[in-house]
């Protein structure tokens, strides 16, 4: 609880909600991609799975990154995501941890680990929840494995971004109360490297929807609310990300009881435009 408070009260710093533009976030719970609870957008789904260049400050090794040749298989697994072709990103990836595996199975292998990420995703689009849970918890554990804390107490982006994912797969099936370390985890990571990033309000209304989901309300309220300023000021109102956002706005003060508040964010809604990409 007092982890959560301090992590808010960095991302609401000078905050002033729809009176002007809120500030960049400086340092602050998701999280992250996304796989988000709804339908995620083309960005949503690039922005979990690790595409977007590392800005962890380790020696670049093919120890600590995806090789190149990984990269390129992601970006592709990726793009037909977005254009809802499943099944062959599916059999990319499958594919590529297949012989990526040859190294043996008790190799942890950082590619290994982004392929099986972008995996979880895939199947979790699919509704084939429980092996993309067991792919998600895969890929974790192994950057946990690369990523040990006492060598990388700052974390790093690929493990970061592998929290993201099995947080969302996990509050996706309902269970908030393990979701909530994982995201946390990954939002702290995101607030140290890349605070003014939109992705740190999007995984922060991550962390939000999973406290809401617990009917913590006074907790979820600044994640949510903030995040979902944030994501106006940096993406527009009209980004699939910010009215997303907005929706879960809308649903804690519904969830709370809250008419006036509830009134306000409806009427905000029925003014937007319709998510593209659900």
């Amino acid at each position: 609880m007092t982890r959560l408070c301090v992590s808010i009260l960095l991302l609401s710093a000078a905050f002033i909600l729809f009176g002007g533009d809120p500030p960049t976030s400086t340092s602050q719970p998701a999280t992250t991609q996304t796989v988000p609870i709804t339908a995620p957008s083309a960005r949503q789904r690039q922005s979990a799975t690790g595409s977007i260049p590392s800005t962890q400050k380790a020696i670049r090794t093919a120890a600590t990154q995806p090789s190149d040749a990984i990269v390129l298989v992601i970006e592709q697994a990726q793009k037909l995501r977005d254009e809802s072709r499943f099944l062959m990103a599916e059999k990319i990836l499958r594919g590529q941890i297949d012989e990526l595996s040859k190294d043996g199975p008790d190799h942890a292998s950082v590619s290994a680990a982004a392929c099986r990420r972008v995996l979880a995703m895939v199947l979790a689009d699919q509704g084939q929840e429980i092996e993309a849970e067991a792919f998600a918890l895969e890929s974790y554990a192994e950057m946990k494995e690369v990523f040990p804390p006492d060598v990388y107490p700052a974390g790093s982006e690929e493990k970061a971004r592998s929290a993201w994912v099995l947080g969302n797969i996990l509050m996706r099936s309902g269970r908030t109360e393990p979701a909530e370390p994982v995201l946390l985890e990954a939002l702290y990571w995101f607030e140290s490297n890349r605070a003014s990033h939109w992705e740190t309000p999007m995984l922060a209304s991550d962390v939000g929807e999973c406290l809401l989901q617990q009917g913590r309300f006074a907790e979820a309220e600044d994640p949510i609310v903030i995040g979902y300023a944030e994501l106006r000021r940096m993406r527009g109102p009209d980004a699939f990300e910010t009215l997303k956002a907005l929706e879960r706005v809308f649903a804690l003060y519904k969830s709370w009881e809250k008419p006036e508040k509830v009134a306000e964010y409806e009427a905000m809604i029925s003014e937007a435009p319709a998510r593209k990409g659900d």
